[in-house]
Parts: C-alpha cells; sequence; structure tokens
C-alpha cells in the first residue's frame, strides 16, 4: 500500500526496532542510504546495511537477519516483485519500499496484510489500475460452482444419483449462463488491464530525492542532504532513467532548496558551497584533458565517428578556438583565459555542429578554497567504486565504499573513484571501438545483436549491471551513427557478455528513435522464460537484463525473435 505521511507512517516507525536496509547497487541507492544514515545518525538510531545484486540475493539477506529485524528498508529494489512471496510470507515484519522501479508489482499496492508500504510522496504516485479491475470477491466462489458441477459425475462420466442433472440444469439457467459470461468478459478485462499495466518497463522520480522529502518534513534539508539528491538525480539522468526534460524538471525543483541555503549562509565562509549552472555534458574534464573527455563521452565520440580516427574531433576543436596542444593538457595546466571561455567556446558552436545536447544545467560542490567538485564527477566516481571488478570484495563492501566518496570531507576517496572512473570510461569505448572494428554488431531484422568475445577487451566491468548498461547504450549509439540504413535507429539492440563458462548476461535496450526510457525486453523476456521453462533466470532488479545458461543462449535468441517479428 502507499503511504499517506512520509514522517508519520515511515520515518516516525523506524526508531526502537533495528532497521534492516537492503540497497540495490546503483548510485541512487548510494544516495539514499546516505541521507538515511545521516537522518539515523542524529536520532540514534540503529540499522543493519547490506546491498544486493538481485532478488535471490535480496532474499539471503532477508533470511541472514530474520530473526533480528522488525522493520526492512529496500532501497531501488523490491517494488516490481511481489516482494511479501519472494520472502515467503514471513510474518511481524513490516517492508518499506523506496523503489524508482516502475511498475510497481499490484500486489505490493493492494496488500491486505498492510505488511508492504510504498514509500512515495502523495500526489507521484504512478497510474495503477482499479482495485475492482483486478480483484473480485465472487471469482473463488464460481470456480467452487464450477468444481461442484464437475464432482456430479461419476468415474465413467455419467450421473450419479440425481445431483449432478440438478446442477447442470441450474448452470443451463439464464442467470447462471449471464453469470458465467459477464465472468468471462471481466477476467479479460483483467488480464488486457494487467498487461496494459505491466507491458513497459520505466523509472519514476530518484528514490534520494523521496528521502530528501522525508527529511524536510522533520525540517532538515542541510546542504549535505541535498547534495546526496543531487547526485542521485544526476545519476538517473546519466543513465538515462529519466529523459532531459523530467531532468532539468527536478532540476529546478533542487535548485530552490539551493538558493534556500545560499540565502542561510551569506557569511559562512567555509561551509559547503552549491552552485546551479551550466555543465558542459563531457565526462571528468575537470579532472582530466578535453582530449580524452571527448573520446569517451558517448554523445561527442559519436559525433564525431570516433571509430574512423580523430580528424572530426580535431576540426571541431579548431573550429572552436581550442589549441590542440592544450586539449591534451589536464583542465589545471590549460591556459586560464581558455578554461574561463571554454563553456562560451563550446555553446557558441553548437548550432553549426548539430550538437542541441552540448550543456546540461547541473551543480557544483565546493567547501572553502578546496576544489570544486561537479555532481557528475561524484556520480562517475561513486559509479567507479561500485563497480570495482575486484573479486575479493562483497558487493556489501563496495556500496560501503561507495558511501565514502560522497561527502566534502573525503577527497581522497573522491580522487580514487575519479581515477576509478577514467579506467573504467575507457574500457567502455575500447570495447565499442573493438565491435565496430570487428563488425560483430549485426542485425537480426526485429533488433541488433552484439556478443562480447571472451577474448582480448577485458570483460569483468561487464559482469556489473551498471557498465553493463553504459556499454550496450554507447553501442546502440555508435552502431546507428556508423550504418548507413535509416531503419537502424529504429532498431532495439541486445548485448550478450560472458558472466561465467556455462552463463551468459543478457542486456536488451529499446532503439534510439523512441526517446523514452520505457522498456518492453523485460515482458519480452519473460515470454521467451516462460517457453524454454528452464535455463532462464530473471533475477536481477533491472528487468531487461537475464541470465542464460550457455546451452539455452541459442534457443532464446531464436525465440526472442520468433516473438518480435
Amino acid at each position: 500500500m502507499f503511504i499517506e505521511h512520509l514522517r508519520k507512517d515511515f520515518y516516525e516507525q523506524l526508531p526502537g526496532s533495528r532497521p534492516l536496509i537492503i540497497a540495490a547497487p546503483d548510485v541512487d541507492a548510494v544516495c539514499t542510504v546516505k541521507i538515511l544514515q545521516f537522518l539515523f545518525n542524529i536520532d540514534g538510531i540503529a540499522y543493519t546495511l547490506v546491498s544486493a545484486e538481485g532478488n535471490h540475493e535480496l532474499k539471503e539477506h532477508f533470511v541472514e537477519f530474520r530473526e533480528q529485524v522488525k522493520n526492512i528498508i529496500l532501497v531501488n529494489c523490491g517494488g516490481t516483485i511481489d516482494v511479501l512471496a519472494l520472502l515467503d510470507n514471513p510474518e511481524n515484519v513490516i517492508i518499506y519500499i523506496i523503489d524508482s522501479h516502475r511498475p510497481t508489482h499490484i500486489l505490493n499496492i493492494y496488500d491486505d496484510s498492510q505488511q508492504v508500504r510504498i514509500v512515495i510522496p502523495p500526489g507521484e504516485q504512478e497510474l495503477i489500475p482499479a482495485f475492482d479491475d483486478i480483484f473480485r470477491d465472487d471469482i473463488e466462489s464460481d470456480d467452487d460452482d464450477s468444481q461442484e458441477d464437475d464432482s456430479g459425475l461419476d468415474e465413467e462420466g455419467e450421473e450419479g444419483d440425481g445431483g449432478g442433472s440438478r446442477k447442470r440444469r441450474r448452470r443451463l439457467e439464464p442467470t447462471a449462463v449471464e453469470k458465467r459470461r459477464e465472468r468471462r468478459d471481466w477476467q479479460e478485462k483483467r488480464r488486457r488491464v494487467l498487461f496494459d499495466y505491466s507491458q513497459f518497463s520505466y523509472y519514476g522520480p530518484p528514490a534520494s530525492l523521496i528521502m530528501l522529502e522525508v527529511a524536510w518534513t522533520m525540517s532538515r534539508g542541510g546542504p549535505e542532504l541535498v547534495w546526496y539528491s543531487i547526485v542521485g538525480l544526476t545519476d538517473s539522468y546519466i543513465m538515462k532513467k529519466i529523459d532531459r526534460q523530467h531532468y532539468i524538471l527536478l532540476a529546478h525543483q533542487l535548485q530552490s532548496h539551493v538558493a534556500r541555503l545560499k540565502h542561510s549562509q551569506q557569511n559562512q565562509r567555509d561551509a559547503m558551497k552549491l552552485l546551479f549552472e551550466k555543465e558542459i555534458c563531457l565526462h571528468l574534464y575537470r579532472h582530466w584533458n578535453i582530449h580524452e573527455s571527448l573520446a569517451v563521452t558517448p554523445y561527442f565520440a559519436c559525433k564525431f565517428k570516433f571509430w574512423t580516427g580523430e580528424k572530426q574531433m580535431n576540426r571541431f576543436l579548431l573550429d572552436i578556438g581550442l589549441p590542440l596542444s592544450q586539449c591534451r593538457q589536464k583542465l589545471v595546466a590549460m591556459d586560464l583565459n581558455i578554461r574561463k571561455a571554454l563553456k562560451d567556446m563550446f555553446e557558441k558552436k553548437a548550432d553549426k555542429w548539430n550538437m542541441d545536447e552540448i550543456t546540461i544545467p547541473s551543480f557544483t560542490r565546493q567547501v572553502g578554497l578546496r576544489r570544486k567538485y561537479s555532481a557528475i564527477d561524484c556520480h562517475w566516481a561513486a559509479l567507479a567504486v561500485l563497480e570495482s571488478p575486484a573479486n575479493d570484495l562483497t558487493m556489501s563492501e563496495r556500496f560501503k565504499s561507495a558511501l565514502d566518496c560522497l561527502p566534502a570531507e573525503r577527497m581522497a576517496e573522491l580522487d580514487k573513484g575519479v581515477e576509478a572512473a577514467k579506467i573504467l570510461l575507457k574500457t567502455i569505448r575500447q570495447q565499442v571501438q573493438a565491435f565496430l572494428d570487428t563488425h560483430t554488431v549485426v542485425s537480426l531484422g526485429p533488433f541488433l545483436l552484439a556478443t562480447i568475445s571472451t577474448e582480448g577487451i577485458d570483460t569483468k566491468y561487464f559482469v556489473n549491471q551498471n557498465s553493463l548498461i553504459l556499454l550496450a547504450r554507447f553501442t546502440l549509439m555508435a552502431a546507428v551513427d556508423s550504418s548507413n540504413s535509416r531503419k537502424a535507429a529504429g532498431l532495439p539492440l541486445i548485448m550478450i557478455v560472458p558472466q561465467s563458462a556455462d552463463v551468459f548476461l543478457l542486456i536488451g535496450l529499446p532503439p534510439l528513435a523512441a526517446d523514452s526510457s520505457s522498456n518492453l525486453f523485460g515482458k519480452a523476456f519473460e515470454r521467451v522464460a516462460e517457453c524454454l521453462e528452464e535455463g532462464v533466470a530473471m533475477d536481477a532488479f533491472e528487468s531487461f537484463i537475464v541470465q542464460v545458461k550457455a546451452e539455452k543462449k541459442k534457443k532464446f535468441i531464436d525465440k526472442l525473435l520468433e516473438i518480435m517479428e
């Protein structure tokens, strides 16, 4: 069920219970947990924190702590599945779901036990089917009547003592016939309503913005909490969970918090200062050089067709007045006048080069005279720590390390994350280059297919869901821009990545022409899994990512082709 009051129905229920927080491995979840930690530390609320990579791990964590907890907080997980069924219908446990994934499972919304409580601010709930369109009290009794009718026949199919004959006559009465017809119509409508509701997966507002709203109801909206929600919103935009227009709308809402803080900090020299300004859409350019940043940013790399060389990129740099020698230096070493004019130089040539997304409204953070960091920088640092390929670290340990990247006083951890992000971005670009060089992105008719070889580029990054999503989207953009076919922009992408010797990960992304975060592959993969019956695991929190055993891979693709054609 949806809660009515964020503070009363959620936060005030937690003290004294040592809640268990289970978080998905994404940056928005990191930011959400960071806000929760801030609030818990103020109020002296003890808690347990773990991170899960899928539904199986979510259940394992619950079983591990089952005897110790009465309240569970699920962050960016659990919303799209029947969570009570997953956890075997536990008693005396309240489950709070703060999840940006949509659509929310209908049984979580209409939960008779009231054990599942969905934390969403009033007025932001998604459009859900009406209760009477999904549930009906007389269905069970009708089914019982049908079974009784059948029981009136003996093993030979003949009528018994005459009771079966009377029941059969009752079934043929006009009122009974009309009742069965009305029930069939209702069931058909129910199937149609549920299909329309669950056909596409998409995202709602970031969970970190919901937690900021919780904090705001308690008059706790300091600069740290606003910054965490800003980074969470930035994650949702970079990972294409929300579109540009939705991002700008939410960014302007956060700007009101920034303006409020600026007014209250006028005489505080060493306070955290947040600034709302246009940001060049270049990954990590403040900590790198312009040349490298252009090469790893998909928007620019595809505009300049990086797979053909650097000729177009160099033409662009010369056209905006940036000497190539300056572009290969770190930003801090560039000429001061060029650094100050950099944003204007890019924007002045945006129309000529047909680049309407060259800048984006964003935020920066600075404490005293320390170095300035953008929300985009912090996003990449936290993501790289989460996606660390180190095999000796559990996901919960990596999640806690990502938490350390966000506070302003932990600059050393943030800088380590930035360096790790550079490696991640270069690895993604190299893999996309390998796809194009070897012509391994092929059209199968209804979709494009890309398969990562176990040889060559190090694939250990791509078994992590965020890196896999980034790689798949970059690959789709490059494949469309390098294709001579006009139909390419209208084709979705399936990518296959080896997770282990006998298991593959498959991800499906919608076509670029769709210009929407809605994804139908979750439902398509579900239908394929039902047809194959075994060898497919839909365990990830992202419904468009599945695990497929090696011996079922070809059958999976064949069945998917059949469904989509």
